[in-house]
Protein backbone atom coordinates (compact mmCIF):
# COMPACT_ATOMS: atom_id res chain seq x y z
CA UNK A 1 0.00 0.00 0.00
CA UNK A 2 1.05 3.43 -0.71
CA UNK A 3 -0.03 6.65 0.75
CA UNK A 4 -3.98 6.55 0.81
CA UNK A 5 -3.93 4.32 -1.98
CA UNK A 6 -3.99 0.15 -2.18
CA UNK A 7 -2.89 -1.36 -5.66
CA UNK A 8 -5.21 -4.30 -5.32
CA UNK A 9 -3.38 -6.18 -8.80
CA UNK A 10 -0.54 -6.23 -7.32
CA UNK A 11 -1.06 -6.46 -3.67
CA UNK A 12 -4.14 -8.73 -3.67
CA UNK A 13 -4.97 -10.55 -6.65
CA UNK A 14 -1.67 -11.77 -8.32
CA UNK A 15 -0.74 -13.24 -4.99
CA UNK A 16 -3.67 -15.20 -4.49
CA UNK A 17 -3.68 -16.20 -7.76
CA UNK A 18 -0.21 -17.24 -8.49
CA UNK A 19 -0.37 -18.96 -4.82
CA UNK A 20 -3.91 -21.20 -5.81
CA UNK A 21 -2.02 -21.62 -9.17
CA UNK A 22 1.20 -23.21 -7.57
CA UNK A 23 -0.73 -25.69 -4.97
CA UNK A 24 -2.76 -26.61 -8.69
CA UNK A 25 -0.12 -27.36 -10.44
CA UNK A 26 1.90 -29.46 -7.37
CA UNK A 27 -1.08 -31.81 -8.23
CA UNK A 28 -1.80 -31.94 -11.68
CA UNK A 29 -4.86 -29.64 -11.36
CA UNK A 30 -5.12 -28.35 -14.79
CA UNK A 31 -8.05 -26.37 -14.67
CA UNK A 32 -7.54 -22.27 -16.11
CA UNK A 33 -10.01 -20.51 -13.20
CA UNK A 34 -8.93 -19.87 -9.75
CA UNK A 35 -12.04 -20.53 -8.27
CA UNK A 36 -12.20 -23.81 -10.15
CA UNK A 37 -8.58 -24.64 -8.86
CA UNK A 38 -10.05 -23.89 -5.60
CA UNK A 39 -12.75 -26.18 -5.79
CA UNK A 40 -10.58 -29.08 -6.90
CA UNK A 41 -7.89 -28.71 -4.81
CA UNK A 42 -10.97 -29.13 -1.68
CA UNK A 43 -12.30 -32.15 -3.88
CA UNK A 44 -8.88 -33.68 -4.30
CA UNK A 45 -8.51 -32.74 -0.35
CA UNK A 46 -5.58 -31.10 -0.69
CA UNK A 47 -7.21 -28.17 0.78
CA UNK A 48 -9.63 -28.40 4.06
CA UNK A 49 -13.38 -26.73 3.32
CA UNK A 50 -12.20 -23.86 5.67
CA UNK A 51 -9.45 -22.94 3.67
CA UNK A 52 -10.88 -23.06 0.21
CA UNK A 53 -14.01 -21.03 1.73
CA UNK A 54 -11.59 -18.34 3.00
CA UNK A 55 -9.32 -18.14 0.24
CA UNK A 56 -12.76 -18.04 -1.97
CA UNK A 57 -14.01 -15.29 -0.24
CA UNK A 58 -9.93 -13.21 -0.30
CA UNK A 59 -10.46 -13.41 -4.20
CA UNK A 60 -14.37 -12.65 -4.69
CA UNK A 61 -13.64 -9.71 -2.28
CA UNK A 62 -10.32 -8.96 -4.99
CA UNK A 63 -12.23 -9.01 -7.66
CA UNK A 64 -15.68 -6.75 -6.15
CA UNK A 65 -12.63 -4.27 -5.14
CA UNK A 66 -10.92 -4.25 -8.78
CA UNK A 67 -13.92 -4.24 -11.14
CA UNK A 68 -15.77 -1.75 -8.47
CA UNK A 69 -12.66 0.41 -9.25
CA UNK A 70 -12.69 -0.27 -12.60
CA UNK A 71 -16.31 0.70 -13.14
CA UNK A 72 -15.86 4.09 -11.37
CA UNK A 73 -12.80 5.05 -13.29
CA UNK A 74 -15.07 4.30 -16.73
CA UNK A 75 -17.81 6.64 -15.43
CA UNK A 76 -15.58 9.53 -14.85
CA UNK A 77 -14.00 8.63 -17.78
CA UNK A 78 -10.48 8.21 -15.63
CA UNK A 79 -7.82 6.18 -17.24
CA UNK A 80 -7.77 2.45 -15.99
CA UNK A 81 -5.69 2.13 -13.32
CA UNK A 82 -5.52 -0.78 -10.22
CA UNK A 83 -4.75 1.66 -7.39
CA UNK A 84 -7.83 1.93 -4.96
CA UNK A 85 -7.85 5.13 -3.26
CA UNK A 86 -8.33 3.87 0.88
CA UNK A 87 -10.96 6.87 0.64
CA UNK A 88 -12.73 5.39 -2.07
CA UNK A 89 -13.97 2.48 0.03
CA UNK A 90 -16.73 2.38 3.03
CA UNK A 91 -15.87 0.90 5.85
CA UNK A 92 -17.51 -2.89 5.02
CA UNK A 93 -15.38 -2.87 1.62
CA UNK A 94 -12.20 -1.71 3.88
CA UNK A 95 -12.90 -4.72 6.48
CA UNK A 96 -13.41 -6.93 3.49
CA UNK A 97 -10.05 -5.66 2.17
CA UNK A 98 -8.30 -6.12 4.80
CA UNK A 99 -9.57 -9.74 5.54
CA UNK A 100 -8.71 -10.39 1.90
CA UNK A 101 -5.22 -9.57 2.81
CA UNK A 102 -5.17 -11.03 5.63
CA UNK A 103 -5.85 -14.18 3.93
CA UNK A 104 -3.69 -13.87 1.34
CA UNK A 105 -0.72 -13.26 3.37
CA UNK A 106 -1.13 -16.26 5.52
CA UNK A 107 -1.86 -18.06 1.94
CA UNK A 108 1.55 -17.10 0.87
CA UNK A 109 3.13 -17.99 3.84
CA UNK A 110 1.67 -21.61 3.94
CA UNK A 111 2.99 -22.19 0.10
CA UNK A 112 6.22 -20.87 0.89
CA UNK A 113 6.35 -22.98 3.96
CA UNK A 114 5.24 -26.01 1.74
CA UNK A 115 7.45 -25.39 -1.45
CA UNK A 116 10.34 -24.13 0.29
CA UNK A 117 13.71 -25.36 -1.77
CA UNK A 118 16.26 -27.07 0.92
CA UNK A 119 19.86 -26.11 -0.02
Amino acid sequence: MCRGYFHVKEGLYTPLVNSVRLWAHSVLINVPQTLSRIEALTSQRVWSEELADRVKEAFVTTLDARVGHHLRLYEERKTMDDRISLSELDDPSRRRLKDALRTAKSLQQMTAKQFARSG
